[in-house]
């Protein structure tokens, strides 16, 4: 089986007490904004791109890193093994305009996230943000 790592850059935006999630068209889970960093590129060009393919937003400033973890998905007889890097993220945008790679969007309250269908990695991420 062909073996695939990836490094993935996720943003946590955290706006009037809740935390932006958006929902992957493809195995419906909740995830934090960010992608796949492309060959070459470092973590702003990663955040910058993703974030306006994502969300259509033009200005994002990156904060600290917030965690780091791994899993591993199969699909379509390739094995991936993704190692996500959790920042914080800041914008004054707030228009969102969904991209197709998710069907919707939700801001959620610090004590709604346990309950969401997500990796447990964002779960950790949100933990040590919160200092739960």
């Amino acid at each position: 089986m062909k073996k695939i790592q990836q490094v993935s850059i996720k943003g946590l935006l955290y706006k009037e007490d809740k935390i932006l999630f958006l929902r992957t068209t493809e195995a419906k889970k909740w995830e934090l904004p960010g992608g796949r960093m492309d060959f070459g590129e470092n973590v702003e060009q990663t955040f910058k791109r993703e974030i306006k393919e994502e969300l259509g937003f033009e200005n994002v400033k990156i904060g600290n890193l917030l965690n780091t973890w791994s899993f591993t998905s199969v699909r379509e007889k390739i094995n991936y093994h993704f190692i996500v890097f959790d920042f914080e993220i800041y914008t004054k945008e707030s228009k969102i305009r969904l991209s197709d790679e998710h069907i919707e969007y939700k801001w959620v309250g610090i004590d709604d996230f346990e309950k969401m269908d997500m990796r447990d990695g964002h779960k950790e991420t949100l933990r040590k943000y919160f200092r739960r």
